[in-house]
């Protein structure tokens, strides 16, 4: 029985290979989407990351300021929510679009090897 796989000299029909994509065996590499993940972060750095590292510097600096006015008179909670809101939203603005960028590259380079298959 262990010959029968080599011995086949035909291919599989259509309805064999519809089966087993519905059973989810197909040929997929993982790294080729992980690949396109990475390529898709790094090129998303590339274009925005000048303007994130802007950003970033920007905020800190203001950051800063407010903190050493503040210091001399003491933190209340009202300023320290508004501090650690606004931190928050800088690393929503510069983390989403990589994080986006990378999922949909993953998502569709699996796509691309192997139609919409959830298995």
């Amino acid at each position: 029985m262990a010959g029968d796989k080599q011995a086949r000299t035909e291919k599989p029909t259509a309805k064999r290979l519809k089966d087993a994509r519905k059973k989810g065996q197909i040929a997929q590499s993982r790294d080729l989407a992980q690949a396109g993940g990475l390529a898709a972060a790094v090129m998303t750095l590339g274009w925005a990351g000048g303007s994130m590292m802007e950003r970033l510097g920007r905020s800190m600096s203001d950051t800063l300021a407010t903190l050493g006015e503040i210091g001399a008179k003491g933190l209340d909670a009202g300023q320290l929510s508004t501090v650690a809101l606004g931190g928050l939203w800088l690393l929503v603005v510069c983390v989403a679009p990589i994080a986006f960028a990378s999922a949909a590259a993953s998502v569709a380079t699996h796509a691309a090897q192997n139609g919409w298959v959830v298995a």
